[in-house]
């Protein structure tokens, strides 16, 4: 559980790395393709693939535009969310999902042990 001063590591991840980081903490950012109050929804990904979110706890407002989802990877297309951000429709129209997208195959690609952006 995050809170008090806890740092949980996240893998950033796309449609391409789920498969990978089953069981793990992850970090999701895409497009809100189907949204919902209830407690799932689905993201187009920085790649353009689609995953699934499934909320561990319902949703009090209807999710759309940019949203980042940070739960625990389950397969390929995937994610129990802890927690969600959606961000102004301002900074969804300016954000750059390609360079984003490049971001994180390259944070994926880079051996572990130098990777100076990830937690210990």
């Amino acid at each position: 559980m995050e809170g008090a001063g806890l740092q949980v590591s996240r893998t950033r991840v796309n449609y391409a790395y789920m498969h990978q980081n089953h069981g793990s903490q992850v970090c999701l950012l895409g497009i809100v393709n189907k949204g919902d109050v209830g407690q799932a929804f689905q993201v187009k990904t920085s790649d353009g693939g689609l995953v699934n979110v499934r909320m561990k706890t319902p949703l009090t407002e209807p999710v759309s535009g940019l949203i980042e989802v940070c739960g625990i990877g389950q397969g390929k297309n995937l994610v129990l969310g802890e927690s969600y951000v959606t961000f102004p429709e301002e900074i969804e129209k300016t954000f750059d999902l390609g360079s984003y997208n490049e971001l994180v195959s390259l944070l994926n690609t880079i051996d572990s042990n130098q990777n100076p952006w990830k937690l210990a």
